[in-house]
């Protein structure tokens, strides 16, 4: 999970910081795509994050309803 993580942020700054200036920018095409694709990058890990830290709260209050009732 974390390698994936650090191979998506590593593409995304390679694309961002290396190939878009080189090859895009030059030619004035889509110079919102970097500051775009950083947002919805952002946007999704904060997400996962919720989703993950819901479900392990929800998890957990299961089990201690379970062993509270037993």
């Amino acid at each position: 999970e974390t390698n994936v993580t650090f191979a998506v942020l590593g593409v995304l700054f390679a694309f961002a910081e290396v190939i878009h200036p080189i090859y895009l920018r030059p030619l004035g095409f889509m110079p919102f795509l970097p500051q775009m694709l950083t947002s919805v990058t952002c946007a999704v890990g904060i997400t996962w994050c919720f989703v993950i830290s819901s479900v392990r709260i929800i998890q957990d209050g299961l089990l201690h309803w379970i062993e509270h009732v037993e």
